[in-house]
């Protein structure tokens, strides 16, 4: 199996780990982070020994009760083992980091009955 290790990962990582308030979590990420970078001609590294990081660091999270880390490191453990799609994955991300979209009112079949259409 593949395992995805790209920017959108890393970005994702370095935020989730300004958002830990635990130093274990804070160090488990950091970890994460670190192997990530320590791949060959600058390339980042994937495989399993990545999601065993991530796996480790959400235990972490889990440990000290930090439910909205534990969140965004199962997003990053669907992502890299090709659960979540890139534009999904960025998204939830987004969604986590800015709160809820805001979007403009849609109505049923063109019509203006004002009515929200649920989603």
């Amino acid at each position: 199996m593949d395992v995805r290790a790209d920017w959108a990962l890393e970005l994702q990582l370095e935020q989730t780990e300004k958002r830990a308030e635990s130093e274990d979590v804070k160090a488990a990420i950091a970890a994460t982070l670190r192997y990530l970078r320590n791949g060959k001609g600058g390339h980042r590294r994937g495989g399993q020994k990545l999601v065993h990081h991530l796996e480790v660091a959400r235990l972490r999270a889990s440990e000290d009760n930090e439910w909205h880390v534990v969140r965004l490191l199962q997003d990053s453990v669907d992502y890299c083992e090709g659960r979540a799609l890139k534009p999904e994955f960025e998204e939830r991300f987004r969604l986590f980091q800015d709160g809820e979209r805001n979007e403009s009112t849609c109505t049923t079949s063109g019509a203006s009955s004002g009515r929200r259409l649920s989603t």
